[in-house]
């Protein structure tokens, strides 16, 4: 998983930050940066993506069984804030939390695997 270090990115400008997000500044920059003055009360959202764990250095050329492929794929779930500060209106928090655990995990909790089934078929 990437790091991300919260001190190195205090109180830099929007396109800064987001630097090394691909496509940021040329397609989102500048919708981001009037969404983010106009910002008046919170916002939260969530996302997820899925991932295939892999060993540093390792090759993506594996040749494993479906099973030990299924046991290698995580699923990872982020849920954002984004704020004004009540006395320091000129400032923003953005926090975040990322969960991530095995797709495997969801062969226990029927009710989560039938909600993200719904949310995969909705991305259509």
């Amino acid at each position: 998983l990437e790091s991300f270090d919260p001190v190195d990115k205090h109180m830099l400008p929007m396109l800064e930050l987001h630097r090394p997000v691909p496509g940021y500044a040329e397609d989102l920059g500048d919708s981001m940066d009037r969404a983010f003055h106009a910002l008046r009360r919170p916002l939260w959202r969530a996302n997820f993506s899925f991932m295939e764990w892999r060993e540093e250095g390792e090759s993506e050329d594996l040749d494993v069984s479906d099973q030990e492929l299924l046991e290698r794929v995580y699923i990872k779930v982020e849920y954002e804030t984004l704020r004004r500060l009540p006395q320091h209106s000129d400032h923003l928090v953005f926090t975040i939390r990322p969960h991530v655990c095995p797709v495997t995990d969801f062969a226990a909790a029927p009710r989560a695997c039938a909600a993200l089934a719904a949310e995969l078929r909705g991305l259509s």
